[in-house]
């Protein structure tokens, strides 16, 4: 029966990507049902009487809704995230471990019938385990064990340190080509990773570069022009907008003024939420503003429902905005996640499809397990040994070929 090689197919350990900061470690929880939705503000969403609502009252209500809901959806899908990286490394970890202990098992054993010369190998059997012995030791080195480069540097025409000075070679080479310039002085230019992200840091800068020249034309142009109509009247509502939402803040700032506090109680609340008005501010979070009103007692919680039309439609453009900036967030955090995790692009982040995607990694875990065991007890004989090795030679060919068909397939 033909077996398909699982050897250093697998990375041993579930690092995250040095570029993304790893998450603090929540309480461990199970991924088993969808979080459910709540209210992230204590404004009223759907107040009383909505039919008598003017249609400033309800598109405002509308917004809120829908900022709400964004609101509740990005808790959500951390939430649901970090329980299933929390799982991940509770049901994969060990498996994970188990499986770089093969892999090392597999390392050593292949390793001493590489000094048979005696009725041992042929030199095609030899130049195979010298391959699996090499890049399964590689592998192990890059996770930190110093004995495995060693091994790798004995059995290799070319130690590791000078795989990765050549690899350094190539890509400032190709750095160059690119850019027209050599790496910064201060880029590690003996490493692979610094030389890449060196690379990446001057791709993101020249189109931050590119989008910013870009933008500073079209609105040269635009200032060329006499603004229209609907320009003027949306330039103006811009300035509303900000002009209500200065008023909100000024509102809070005035009424939280220390002086205003009765007793040292009192002041350290009212502190606290002049320190959450400045954030809230900066940041232009109107609902956040909004709720501190009803925090701070400055308003009851039907006050909106008497606020004018046009004061209604600043907020609603408001709102507009930071809804906007929170569809942006939920999308960059979305991106995070799947990288994070290690998904596929699309990957929907419900926790039935991540409950089915860890099951999976499990289930093809385990597998793996059950032929580098059964590969182990086979490497320690050399009348099965043999068979396995020519078995092995195939499989690499078959892939080798199936690799250069791909990179010569043109799109």
């Amino acid at each position: 029966m033909t077996r398909k090689t699982t050897w250093a197919r697998r990375k041993p350990t579930t690092e995250t990507d040095p570029r993304f900061a790893p998450l603090p470690d929540a309480a461990s929880a199970p991924v088993a049902a969808e979080a459910k939705a709540s209210s992230t503000t204590d404004l009223s969403v759907q107040p009383q009487g909505t039919a008598s609502q003017s249609a400033a009252a309800k598109a405002f209500r509308r917004e809120l809704a829908r900022f709400e809901r964004l609101k509740t959806q990005l808790a959500d899908m951390n939430r649901l995230c970090q329980a299933h990286k929390i799982n991940s490394g509770l049901i994969l970890q060990p498996l994970l471990d188990q499986h770089r202990a093969f892999m090392r098992e597999m390392v050593l054993t292949l390793d001493p019938w590489l000094d048979v010369t005696t009725k041992g190998l042929s030199k095609a059997q030899q130049a195979t385990a010298r391959d699996l012995v090499c890049s399964l030791a590689e592998a192990l080195a890059q996770q930190g064990e110093a004995d495995m480069a060693e091994l790798h540097d004995k059995r290799h025409p070319q130690t590791l340190k000078e795989k990765a000075s050549d690899d350094a070679e190539q890509m400032r080479q190709l750095f160059q080509e690119m850019f027209g310039t050599e790496l910064p002085q201060d880029t590690g230019s003996d490493d692979p990773e610094a030389v890449l992200q060196a690379t990446i840091e001057r791709l993101q800068a020249e189109a931050a570069e590119k989008q910013a020249r870009e933008e500073a034309r079209r609105q040269a142009r635009q200032a060329k022009r006499k603004p229209s109509a609907a320009q003027q009247k949306a330039a103006q509502a811009l300035q509303d907008a900000d002009a209500m939402l200065r008023s909100v803040y000024r509102q809070l700032a005035s009424a939280l003024h220390p002086d205003r506090a009765p007793d040292e109680t009192e002041r350290a609340r009212m502190n606290a939420l002049m320190s959450e008005a400045n954030a809230a501010y900066g940041r232009k979070d109107l609902v956040a503003l909004l709720n501190l009103q009803l925090q701070a007692e400055l308003v009851d919680p039907d006050h909106l429902d008497r606020l004018s039309d046009e004061r209604l439609k600043s907020l609603s453009l408001l709102l507009k905005q930071q809804v906007a900036e929170l569809e942006r967030e939920r999308q960059i955090e979305q991106e995070r996640w799947l990288h994070d995790l290690n998904l596929p692009m699309g990957f929907p982040l419900t926790a039935s499809q991540l409950q089915a995607w860890l099951q999976d990694q499990q289930d093809e875990l385990m597998q793996d397990l059950l032929v580098m065991q059964d590969d182990l007890a086979i490497a320690r004989n050399l009348a099965t040994l043999k068979p396995w090795l020519t078995e092995q030679r195939r499989l690499a060919k078959r892939v080798e070929r199936r690799m250069q068909t791909i990179d010569d397939f043109t799109f």
